[in-house]
This record gives C-alpha cells, structure tokens and sequence, in this order.
C-alpha cells in the first residue's frame, strides 16, 4: 500500500450551517474552494472540527459528495466515517468508496468504555469491508481511549491500517509508534504542536486552524527544513498563540468566528454548543495579526 498519499497539510473541513442550522451547501463550497486555492493538500472530511457528532448519517454523505465532486484529483479527501453503531460506520465506509475519498478514518466507539479487543474487531470489520487505505484516529481527550505501542498490534497488523491520525500531546508514544511501525504514517492532529512533530519526523498534519492558516503552517515546514529553527520556533509561537484566544472563547465557536473575521461566514455551531457573542467576536480579532496573509 501506498502511504505517500499521507504527506503535507490537510484542513480539518469545519461544516457551515444557515440560521436554522442546516447545512449550508454554498459555504461548504466557498470553504472548499479557498482551500484548494490556498494550497491544501487534503482535506479532512467530518471530524471532530466539523461537528460530526452533530451530523446526521444523511449530512454526512451529502458533505463528502460536495467535497469529492468538487476536488476530483485536485487533492486528497480523507473521511471519518466514525460513528457508535458499527453498521452506520459501516454504511459511511461504503459510502467513501463509491464517492472516491482516498482513505477513510474513525474515532473508536466512545461513551460505553469499550475494551481495547472490542474496538480493535470494531476497526478490522471496517478495513474488511472497504479495500481504502484506514486511518486509526487517536484522540484520547475525546474518546477516553489512548492507543500506544502496547495496544495498536493487532489494529496495525491489518494490510488496510496506513497510519495514525494522533491527537494526543503524548509525544513519547509518537516517537515509540514511528520507530516501532515505520512503514506508518503518524499525522500530527494538534496545531500546537506541529514543529515538534516535525523534529522526530513527521510529514503530515490534519488541523483545526488550518482552515485559515496553511501560509503559517508552510512557513514553519519551510524554515524546518532549511534548518532556521528560531524562526520555526517563531511560527509556532503564532500558531500557539492562536490556540490561546481560540481556547478563551471555545474552540469549534472560534474557529467559525474568525473565519466571519476573514471574509467567509459559516454560521454558527449546531446546538447546544452556544453562538459566539459579539465580546468574544472582538476578542478574535487579535487572531488577525498572527495568521500570514491575513
């Protein structure tokens, strides 16, 4: 199998909503389109950025064939397709395949404390019934489960597990995980620590911000690799910084709060996450300084 595919930035796709929160067909596709203009790699289609948790089956079909009708071979479309029942992940799975996403990704099951034999079956069901490359989708904050090197064997094993998307700031286990698996791909899930992912060598990196900020995230990679470390440091610090102010006010509300700022407005949340307040609208304001080609 190809991992190659797995290289570069990759928005986390936030899901814009009208006033009566439905989904807005139109802003998905002027999000879509900016990002492909802007440089993305791939797009991370109905993760956590994207309220999947808020979606229904339905919307979560009809935003993948917006995005992969869109993109063609412009791009790499990644979908999560994670739900709680294995059959409706199943469905998204099969869905992703028709629709021609490049890999699929999934959350393990949350809420019932499942055991990590339960969701390592759960995950290889998925792979058998897709031949699309699988991501495992490591975010411990979320689900309460961590995978490691002591329990991603048997889900590694599979010939359809490519890698990794780790949302954890556990970058012990990062470093464990790519010298034990090199054949995987580790993808860096938080923004804020991107540089230091970079140090112990990984290429790829799906995020929130990165919605609006792919010029700082190339600018950091640039300076890596041209071995200027205080000015990679320097870009981190500004994406770190972001992190902060989207923090003061919720992060999912920010996000779509700052893209408001940036000229693009995507709604609100869904409920019952609550809309941004004109205070915290100001308060996003100090994100425009630190995003390059604001």
């Amino acid at each position: 199998m190809d991992e190659n595919f797995l290289n570069g930035l990759f928005p986390a796709l936030l899901t814009p909503f009208k006033e009566n929160e439905a989904l807005d067909e139109n802003g998905l596709q002027l999000l879509v389109e900016r990002l492909v203009n802007q440089g993305a790699d791939g797009l991370y289609v109905c993760g956590s950025s994207g309220e999947v948790m808020l979606l229904s089956l339905e919307e979560r079909k009809r935003i993948l064939e917006i995005v992969t009708g869109m993109v063609g071979d412009r791009l790499t479309v990644v979908a999560h397709i994670g739900c709680q029942r294995t059959a409706d992940t199943l469905e998204l799975a099969l869905h992703a395949q028709r629709q021609g996403a490049r890999a699929i990704s999934a959350l393990p099951p949350i809420y019932y404390k499942y055991t990590i034999q339960e969701v390592s079956a759960y995950y290889r069901e998925l792979m058998d019934a897709v031949k699309l490359p699988f991501i495992v989708y490591n975010a411990p904050v979320f689900t309460g489960m961590s995978f490691d090197q002591s329990n991603i064997a048997e889900i590694f094993a599979h010939p359809n597990a490519c890698g990794m998307k780790f949302t954890s700031y556990d970058s012990y286990s990062m470093q464990r995980l790519l010298s034990q698996y090199p054949q995987k791909t580790m993808i860096n899930g938080h923004d804020e620590t991107y540089l230091p992912s970079l140090a112990l060598g990984v290429e790829c990196a799906i995020g929130s911000t990165l919605n609006f900020t792919l010029g700082n995230f190339r600018h950091i990679t640039e300076r890596f690799q041209a071995g200027d470390m205080k000015t990679a440091r320097n870009g981190q610090d500004k994406i770190n910084g972001i992190m902060d102010i989207l923090l003061e006010v919720g992060i999912f509300r920010g996000l779509k709060g700052v893209m408001a700022l940036l000229g693009l407005s995507l709604g609100n949340c869904r409920r019952p996450i609550m809309p941004i307040t004109n205070q915290e609208q100001k308060k996003l304001e100090r994100i425009l300084p630190l995003i390059v080609g604001a």
